[in-house]
């Protein structure tokens, strides 16, 4: 099987079983959502704002370098191992010992403890690494996908059940932990391949090299990624954090299926391939193509939908986070679809380009909540939204410097068109037949949206419907 066949039944198999691990995951955590307040999602926001940086610095970016390398002797993968592993354990200190002040500083008592044992997870980091390394350099999509849809089924039970029987913020954490332990011991049976310890860490040189403008890369965009926890946090009461943070979680479910799957596919299919453009740029813009195809009906959809979701499945408690959820649910069409021609540049040994990219990134989206954070938080990030827009605009000319990407926003036209009919379709019916039922004129909104997007494709972009359907089945 090529490498271009094996990309597309993984990405085709990835995204099938993790419709149905996604749905139980959504069902999952809206039922979580309906029992947490939004005091506990604020709890859980600064947590990860904390956890998540360290966790990010203990991969040092090796995941991209390990899979680009050609030739991954054992004790390269040793060395890189016992490498992550001393820096995960010196990271883990650092909370350790830092833990209790984060409690003044923040003003937020109790909280070490959440850090402390969410930050297990950064211990467990550099096991998982690899075996999905070398998981990903044999091409293996489908096992991957299998195992990782098999994990969201597990920790969506357990997240319901412990938050069923009382456990609050605890129970998200308690399933995320456990569910990633079950990762690494499945990753660890396929694989087969028994880690030693190592102390060459010379023969790490070499990805260190490969890897530096990808972690500075990394290191940038996560920074840029956890500077709305920081705003917030710091302009905003503490119920709009935990109403953010709970409106994230709902918007970054359908982004999580897609991205995970595609980027872990487009950057092994990419690796592979990079050394001709023509190529590489083909499988980009077909990645980008299949990406928006799903992600722009349904992040729209959902942002118009919201008003009738929101209080009938999560709560009339949950009413304030309603503008919120439906401007995030835009900015994840973009969030979608950002990873993939970033993962071509590195491909392609563009990686220093990556890092002005991210600095850009970040000064955009820095002056945005500087200005949006003197309105309400809805307007923030709106402001927010525009700087990512202008962004991925930017980078995808920038990025047709050293890659051949002619036609680009091309491959947005079908969906994006017969999106904003749908759009069309759902805002008309809502302003123009007024119906009491709110279970009802969700439903009507889901039928109208859904039939008029694949009408409209049907009737203006058939061809492109068509070559959507044959990435599906071929």
């Amino acid at each position: 099987m090529s490498i271009g066949s094996k990309a597309k039944n993984g990405l085709k198999v990835g995204l099938s079983l993790g419709v149905f691990g996604q749905c139980l995951s959504w069902v999952s955590t809206l039922f979580v959502v309906r029992i947490l307040y939004p005091e506990d999602f604020a709890f859980l926001a600064i947590s990860e704002m904390i956890v998540g940086f360290a966790l990010m610095l203990s991969k040092l970016g090796f995941f991209g370098a390990l899979i680009r390398k050609k030739d991954l002797s054992d004790e390269d993968l040793n060395a890189s191992f016992s490498l992550l592993v001393v820096i995960s354990f010196s990271l883990y200190l650092l909370l350790l010992i830092s833990a209790e002040s984060f409690e003044g500083v923040l003003g937020r008592p109790g909280i070490s403890g959440l850090i402390l044992v969410n930050g297990i997870l950064i211990l467990i980091s550099p096991f998982q690494l690899i075996y999905l390394v070398l998981l990903n350099r044999q091409l293996n999509f489908t096992l991957i996908a299998k195992i990782q849809v098999s994990i969201t089924i597990v920790q969506s039970i357990m997240n319901l059940a412990l938050a069923h029987y009382g456990f609050g913020y605890w129970s998200i954490i308690y399933s995320l932990l456990m569910s990633q332990i079950l990762t690494l011991i499945l990753f660890r049976q396929c694989c087969k391949k028994p880690l030693n310890f190592s102390l060459d860490f010379k023969r790490t040189k070499g990805i260190w090299e490969d890897v530096n403008s990808s972690f500075f890369t990394a290191v940038i965009w996560d920074i840029n990624n956890r500077l709305d926890i920081f705003f917030i946090q710091s302009f905003y009461a503490s119920n709009i954090l935990g109403f953010y943070r709970m409106s994230k979680t709902i918007s970054e479910k359908p982004v999580s299926l897609v991205s995970k799957v595609v980027q872990s596919i487009t950057l092994a299919t990419f690796s592979k391939v990079a050394t001709d453009k023509v190529l590489l740029a083909s499988y980009i813009k077909d990645s980008v193509f299949f990406a928006v195809f799903i992600s722009a009906p349904l992040f729209i959809g959902l942002s118009m939908t919201a008003e009738n979701f929101v209080p009938l499945i999560l709560g009339e408690k949950w009413i304030p986070a309603i503008a919120i959820l439906q401007v995030l649910c835009l900015m994840q069409v973009v969030n979608s679809l950002k990873e993939i021609s970033g993962i071509g540049l590195f491909a392609a040994g563009n990686g220093t380009r990556k890092v002005i990219q991210a600095l850009l990134a970040l000064v955009l989206t820095t002056i945005a909540w500087l200005i949006g954070s003197q309105f309400s938080i809805t307007i923030a990030l709106i402001f927010v939204f525009c700087g990512e827009l202008l962004w991925y605009f930017l980078h995808v000319r920038d990025s047709n410097r050293y890659l051949e990407l002619s036609g680009f926003f091309r491959e947005f036209k079908a969906p994006v068109a017969s999106t904003v009919v749908m759009a069309l379709a759902i805002f008309s019916f809502e302003h123009f037949l007024a119906i009491e039922s709110n279970v009802i004129e969700l439903l009507c909104k889901i039928v109208i949206g859904v039939l008029t997007y694949f009408a409209t494709l049907k009737l203006l972009y058939n061809t492109s419907l068509t070559k959507f359907k044959n990435q599906l089945i071929k």
